[in-house]
């Protein structure tokens, strides 16, 4: 399944007040490599600190640390878990996407 644009002629990622939102399974719970976003997102807020791999709109893959209670405005499609056996850094538990 493709996420869905809500946003298609828009340049700028829309910014709050957001109107959905969508909590990600934990991925480290739900056993899942990687989870598709049913909507592109506008932004992701990150409850707790972990490593994931993010797939941006424009199909960029990106690997980051995401802090602790933190809003990022950007448009996602995937979020995937990433491990690393020299690093194990679980990935965050609760992640909701806006748009």
């Amino acid at each position: 399944m493709t996420a869905i644009n809500s946003f298609p002629y828009t340049v700028d990622s829309p910014g709050p007040p957001y109107e959905h939102a969508h909590v990600v399974p934990n991925l480290e719970i739900a056993g899942q490599a990687e989870y598709e976003l049913p909507y592109v997102s506008s932004a992701l807020y990150f409850f707790d600190e972990g490593r994931v791999k993010i797939t941006m709109f424009g199909e960029e893959e990106i690997t980051i640390m995401a802090p602790n209670r933190t809003l990022l405005p950007i448009r996602a499609t995937k979020i995937a878990n990433v491990y690393d056996p020299e690093n194990p850094v679980p990935p965050p538990t609760l992640i909701i996407a806006l748009w």
